[in-house]
């Protein structure tokens, strides 16, 4: 074979090998399918690591003026896709930055808790992302600034077909019902890094998988939190007040397997598990809580506001829902790019990569424009939800060829993201950005996170 017939045969060999790779890959990828395109740790973000200290601090030191909050659960009965009221608590895991958000309504969220007090004060409470949620989670939980009396709580939920957000459970609170959150005492909870600027929002790392023997390696990896947003330059970085929460657990999250049904407990500090209870395509690139309210006392330990698990493996894989979860493999070689994707996503961020299936963070299907910031259905210049990011002469929707090789624009509305959930539907703002496989965030979705963060804050009903 002459040379040329070997280069040729060598490209056909290894196209036909990406090719049965990606048709390979399942439904529901959540960050990018292809592990080895995405970005690798750089050298820089070890040392920066170490520029972060890990500095023993007690719960009372955490805690504000806000610290009181009433978290309520709610069960997902799936045989009649309907919810029910199952409990409600007292913690001490409130935050100013909760208190402030909660007196304005979400401007995201396919689940909205609203409470109502004896003098009709309301407050709200936003989680969760994509059709699919209800049944990797199981269970929803809201919480909202500590009130005395009687109260309401009605949950607004995002119909799983149409995408209209309706009435789904209207319930009383009765005072002499509330349960208080058992605290532990044996936690050992570190800062990690101070606030510097104002409103101050808590962020705190919580060790999942690891044995009595693996703190410092989690401490490690908390500092690695810090100098992954610190070398992204993370939009509302200086407001993040980090902390991280060991607790041993006695299951490491080990491979993933169906373990049965009915889905027995982890015994790990939060109780995370692969969701082989849903068995959808990519099951085991995700986690979810085994017992969400297991999950949430184990959260509400401490006050947050962000909550991220940082899980004892080496894999690759992530998950994120909106103001719910975020969680890595604190081994990975692409941990920069596992945390930034998925705290993306927990900020409301959706994918901006095609293919690999169907993604986790799935709207409706009759959904005439998502609420993800980063996506839409309407690309038109005077629907757009980034159109102030545009220049006049760019073209709306963008060609492909518009985009410069040199990977930073010009910022249009190019036909893709969202996966494979709407093929032909669905727009993104460019090809460069961490929510698809770059190593940085695009301009429109930082401009994203610094509105969710601030105008939340002063938020009018959508």
């Amino acid at each position: 074979m002459s040379t040329l017939g070997r280069v040729v045969a060598k490209q056909a060999f290894f196209f036909m090998a990406f090719l049965a790779l990606v048709t390979s890959i399942d439904l529901y990828a959540n960050p990018y399918f292809i592990p080895h395109l995405v970005p690798k740790d750089p050298p820089l973000l070890e040392r920066l690591a170490r520029e972060f200290s890990a500095i023993p601090t007690s719960r009372g030191a955490l805690r504000t003026t806000h610290a009181d909050v009433v978290r309520i659960d709610i069960d997902w009965i799936e045989s009649s896709d309907s919810f029910e009221f199952k409990s409600a608590f007292i913690e001490q895991s409130g935050t100013d930055y909760l208190y402030l958000k909660s007196q304005h309504y979400p401007l995201q969220g396919s689940f909205i808790g609203i409470l109502e007090d004896s003098s009709g004060q309301k407050t709200y409470s936003a989680l969760g992302t994509g059709q699919e949620f209800r049944r990797l989670s199981r269970g929803l939980a809201f919480r909202f600034p500590a009130s005395k009396g009687r109260s309401k709580f009605t949950l607004i939920a995002e119909d799983p077909v149409t995408g209209d957000m309706k009435e789904r459970l209207n319930v009383t609170i009765e005072p002499t019902t509330l349960s208080f959150v058992v605290l532990d005492d044996s936690l050992d909870v570190r800062m990690i890094k101070q606030a510097t600027a104002s409103p101050i929002v808590k962020l705190v790392v919580y060790a999942e998988g690891y044995q009595e023997s693996g703190s410092g390696r989690f401490f490690d990896s908390a500092k690695k939190i810090a100098a992954s947003f610190a070398d992204s330059n993370l939009p509302t970085f200086a407001n993040m007040e980090i902390t991280a929460v060991f607790a041993p657990s006695k299951s490491p999250l080990g491979p993933a397997r169906s373990l049965g049904i009915p889905v027995p407990e982890r015994d790990s500090f939060l109780g995370l598990y692969y969701p082989y209870w849903n068995n959808f395509g990519r099951w085991y690139h995700v986690v979810y809580p085994t017992r969400y309210q297991k999950y949430r006392n184990a959260l509400a330990q401490v006050p947050y506001d962000y909550p991220v698990a940082l899980i004892d493996s080496n894999e690759y894989w992530g998950v994120g829902n909106y103001l719910e979860l975020t969680a890595i493999p604190a081994g990975s070689q692409s941990f920069r790019y596992l945390l930034l994707h998925e705290f993306g996503h927990f900020l409301g961020l959706n994918e901006e990569y095609e293919g690999g299936g169907r993604t986790e963070l799935e709207f409706a299907p009759e959904i005439t424009e998502p609420w993800s910031p980063n996506i839409t259905f309407a690309p038109e210049r005077e629907n757009l939800k980034w159109k102030s990011h545009i220049a006049s002469n760019t073209p709306l929707p963008t060609p492909r060829s518009a985009w410069n090789t040199n990977q930073n624009g010009p910022l249009g509305a190019y036909q893709g993201g969202y996966a494979d959930s709407a093929a032909g539907k669905s727009y993104k703002p460019g090809y460069a950005c961490i929510m698809e496989r770059h190593p940085q965030y695009c301009e429109v979705c930082r401009h994203a996170i610094i509105k969710d963060f601030f105008s939340a804050l002063t938020s009018q009903p959508r």
